[in-house]
């Protein structure tokens, strides 16, 4: 009989002893062939097993394999028998004596590939001895052993721990999803991987916090045969409530003391979890009727996934209309009928209002007012209870067909007053019944100025509603005036021109006439007439267009002898050059007189020709008079000058050495000469025995005579060579020498850097033309064609300082420039060995 095993272990029974058990052999049952042809013998089976291959695994003692794994199987006999045999679930067959051993007859088969399918498989092996016919063929022992196929794949579950899903299948928090597996074969082994290197604990879990429309969560498991399999779940989340639209606060007019129904649009809608379009719930619902005040509307709406959003808005009902008016009368064109118009009356129009009453009405103008002639719009007001305002309207017509009357003088007569008549002055008047008085146009106007003769005067008047009134009277102009003389004429006295007198010449004197104007008068004797020396008697008369006659004029004229003898061939006026200390001759030729009545006169002067005349200007006066007694006089001037300026020596240019680090005392002579002065000293700076500094100084001398007459300015050098010397290296940067403009902006601090050849400390300025020491600059004119080169550097200073730097064996002088420059400057830097060097700038702001 035979006996199954679990996987890894086989049991055997012998044929006739009832069999015994072995343990497990890892080997192949090997038959040799060359028990084929030993004599028959009994070969019991001692031991059956089998092994598993790669993959397969043991529970107990239980052998699973899946598809594709190997098995084998392991026979041990106590004999040598001809072979072995295997039948079942795997079929093979082994000879002797190759396949055994000597010592352990064990049988080696395999390995085996496990087919699909679930269940035990059971292997039968068999001993098997020879036969009389030579042939392997009689079962002489059997055993039996079987092993479990494991190819169903494990069981995957899962269960949501956090964010269950809602009955759509919507999550709306974090989820969490907690994995578990289960195998009824081989037995469940891992989770949550897919590789033995991983292996996670069972159960494991997985996680979604990020939004989604549809996220799939797997876990992979695997049993103990490597059966693996993948649970998954999909998870959908909205962890976002919709978004929800709501108008802003809005107003509503009342329609009724009950307030007003007010409609309203919202919206809402989710982009996740849906739908696209949500119906938002709100309350109160639009299309309500919401009463005066405002009123607080909440809405609401939530997606698929049970988010919900809130928001709400108000809803104002007011009352701003105003109070409606009826019976609005209209007043039809009445006749004006009193000053300013008419009084009209009427029934005020009545107001009425939906929501809160009428509070008060009125009219303006009000019923009863006098209207003027126009067309005037009655407004009437109303209130409600709540204050809105209501207004209406109409028209009021007033008309004025009435013409004034108008009131003029009688015909009159007014004296002219010149030439062209007279300014002719009436007064005229107008009234209306409605405008009251008006005044009227009048053509001549009061006032015009009319002609001599009769005039007629139209007047009109015309009320503002353009009704005429036409009149007219007589103006008439007249001339009854003579002329008038005006004041005698002085005439005269005439200067006669002979011993027969003069002739006598004046206009004759005109009349004024109001109406003629000037009238000429008519005067004896006659102008033009030669009267005698004396006093003559003239008579004027005049008279005007209209006949008038003036009274008679009278003046009287006079002839008489005034005329003083002239001169002619006076001298003009003379200027000459002094010839010395007293002055200088004069030449000249005296003049001639000549009288209008008496002819050829004496004429004397009271200086004579070539007279020696004083430095200075002297008058030379001459006179000559007529037998009337009439003298003048002529004068001319001559004028002794000085202005030949002094003459100056001066010495030769000089060269001193410096007997200190001043300079030296130097002395000099330098004289004056002059034409009329005896002694002039000329006035030199620097003086002689001055201070010369080193360096070159020029010496400028001028001399002035005592009338004031100043030589030409000249001058000599003085040379005072230095008692010590520098060697100036020439400007270092960031400043450029001459001819270069240095452009830098004003108000910063520019390191001026120079080298003198050596250290010779901090005192080496000299004195400036100012007594002070250090750098100066002035103001120089822009060359536009000098080149310009920008100051690089400059540095922080609050004021100008100088230091000596050993290293670079350089000076450097920090100008502190002045923000207020502007234009062009020139530094100028004297030292004490007497040299001066210049470096030229441009500053801009």
């Amino acid at each position: 009989m035979s006996q199954a095993f679990g996987i890894g272990t086989a049991g055997m029974r012998s044929g006739g002893a009832g069999g015994r058990s072995t343990g497990i052999v890892m080997a192949l049952v090997l038959l040799a062939s060359a028990i084929l042809h030993a004599a028959p013998a009994q070969a019991a089976i001692n031991s059956m097993s089998i092994p598993g291959g790669t993959g397969t695994v043991t529970v107990g003692s239980t052998l699973y394999a899946r598809q594709g794994q190997t098995v084998n199987v392991t026979v041990v006999t106590d004999t040598v028998p001809c072979e072995v045999r295997l039948t079942g679930a795997h079929s093979a067959i082994l000879s002797a004596p190759s396949s055994s051993t000597a010592t352990t007859k064990t049988w080696n088969f395999g390995p085996f590939t496990v087919a699909d399918g679930d269940g035990t498989r059971t292997v039968t092996a068999a001993t098997m001895k020879l036969h009389t016919n030579g042939k392997c063929q009689t079962n002489d022992s059997t055993s039996s052993g079987s092993y479990v196929a494991d190819n169903t794949k494990p069981a995957i579950g899962h269960t949501v721990t956090a964010g269950a899903p809602n009955g759509a299948g919507w999550s709306r928090q974090d989820v969490t999803v907690n994995w578990s597996g289960s195998d009824g074969g081989s037995g469940f082994v891992e989770l949550c991987t897919g590789t033995p290197a991983s292996r996670n604990p069972n159960p494991c879990s997985s996680s979604q916090t990020a939004e989604t429309s549809g996220t799939t969560l797997s876990s992979a498991g695997v049993d103990r045969v490597g059966n693996s399999q993948t649970g998954s779940v999909v998870v959908r989340l909205d962890k976002t409530p919709p978004t929800l639209n709501v108008p802003a606060p809005f107003s509503a007019e009342a329609t009724s003391a009950s307030g007003a129904s007010v409609h309203y649009s919202t919206s809402a809608g989710d982009s996740l979890s849906g739908p696209s379009v949500i119906t938002p719930s709100c309350a109160p619902a639009s299309g309500s009727t919401f009463p005066l005040g405002s009123t607080l509307v909440s809405c609401s709406a939530t997606d698929v996934a049970g988010n919900t959003a809130l928001a709400s808005f108000s809803i104002t009902v007011q009352d701003t209309v105003g109070p409606v008016f009826s019976n609005v009368p209209e007043i039809a064109a009445a006749e004006g009928d009193t000053l300013g118009g008419k009084v009209v009356t009427f029934t005020d129009p009545t107001a009425t209002d939906a929501v809160s009453g009428i509070r008060s009405v009125s009219c303006l103008p009000a019923s009863g007012s006098t209207f003027p002639v126009a067309t005037t719009l009655v407004t009437c007001s109303a209130t409600d209870a709540a204050g809105n305002p209501g207004s209406a309207s109409f028209n009021v017509i007033v008309s004025d067909t009435t013409k004034p009357i108008l009131a003029l003088p009688a015909d009159f007569d007014t004296e002219a007053t010149g030439p062209g008549g007279a300014q002719v002055s009436y007064m005229a008047s107008a009234d209306d019944v409605v405008d009251g008085p008006i005044t009227p146009s009048c053509s001549p106007t009061s006032g015009m100025q009319l002609a001599l003769g009769s005039h007629a005067v139209r007047c009109t008047a015309t009320d503002n509603s353009g009704n005429l009134a036409i009149g007219s009277f007589t103006a008439r102009v007249v001339d009854t005036s003579s002329p008038v003389f005006g004041a005698a004429p002085s005439v005269g006295p005439f200067e006669a021109t002979g011993p027969s007198g003069a002739v006598v010449t004046y206009n004759a004197p005109a009349a004024e006439d109001v109406v003629d104007g000037t009238v000429t008068g008519s005067c004896l004797p006659a102008s033009n007439t030669t009267l005698a020396i004396g006093t003559h008697t003239v008579t004027c008369t005049a008279s005007d267009n209209a006949g008038n006659a003036a009274t008679p004029l009278k003046f009287w004229v006079t002839v008489q002898d005034t005329t003083k003898p002239v001169f002619s061939g006076v001298p003009g006026n003379q200027t000459l050059e002094a010839t010395g200390a007293a002055g200088a001759a004069a030449r000249f030729t005296a003049p001639t007189a000549t009288d209008l009545v008496d002819g050829t006169r004496t004429v004397t002067c009271d200086h004579q020709f070539e007279e020696i005349f004083p430095i200075g200007e002297t008058t030379v006066t001459c006179s000559a008079s007529d037998t009337s007694g009439n003298s003048s006089e002529v004068g001319f001037t001559v004028t002794i000058e000085d202005t030949t300026a002094p003459t100056l020596h001066l010495p030769a240019d000089m060269t001193v050495n410096a007997t200190s680090a001043a300079g030296a005392e130097v002395s000099y002579t330098a004289t004056a000469t002059d034409l009329v002065d005896p002694a002039v000293t000329p006035d030199c700076t620097p003086a002689s025995g001055s201070l010369f500094g080193v360096g070159t100084t020029i010496v400028m001398c001028d001399a002035s005579d005592t009338r004031g007459n100043r030589a030409t300015t000249a001058s000599f050098t003085v040379t005072v060579q230095p008692w010590l010397t520098y060697s100036f290296g020439g400007f270092e940067r960031p400043v450029d020498p001459q001819p270069m403009l240095n452009r830098a902006k004003a108000g910063s601090s520019i390191p001026v850097k120079f080298s003198l050849g050596g250290d010779h400390g901090l005192d080496i300025w000299a004195a400036n033309p100012n007594g002070t020491f250090g750098p100066t600059s002035g103001v120089i004119s822009c060359n536009a064609g000098a080149p310009v080169d920008q100051v690089e550097e400059t540095v922080s200073a609050g004021s100008s300082g100088l230091r000596y730097d050993a290293f670079s064996n350089s000076y450097t002088y920090v100008w502190k420039t002045d923000a207020k420059w502007t234009g062009c400057r020139q530094l100028v830097l004297r030292f004490k060995d007497g040299t001066v060097q210049r470096a030229d700038f441009t500053f801009t702001k």
